[in-house]
């Protein structure tokens, strides 16, 4: 159970395997951020907690696979790069 009690620190044991301590700061409040076409609730620390889940790059797109496999995604990247070839466009590999 949570306790209304003062602490320097929240303990999460499960990012990669590894015990990260957050400081009770980091969701002592919280802020609202815009998430798509709403603003949604965020701890105010959200940048330390998700570099420790995510490393300092969380920003940066990765395909590093997932919990489910979706073909949606295969069959919207196959329609994308015929898109771009019908168009005589190179396709972003950033895309990729």
């Amino acid at each position: 159970m949570y306790f209304d009690v003062d602490t320097a620190s929240l303990t999460c044991a499960s990012v990669r395997g590894a015990k990260v301590i957050f400081p009770a700061t980091s969701y002592s409040e919280t802020i609202m951020l815009p998430f798509e076409s709403m603003m949604v609730p965020a701890p105010v620390g959200y940048v330390d907690i998700l570099r420790a889940w995510y490393g300092n790059d969380y920003m940066t797109p990765k395909r590093i696979g997932g919990e489910h496999d979706y073909p949606i995604f295969g069959k919207a990247e196959q329609l994308l790069k015929q898109y771009y070839k019908q168009n005589n466009q190179e396709f972003p590999e950033e895309f990729i």
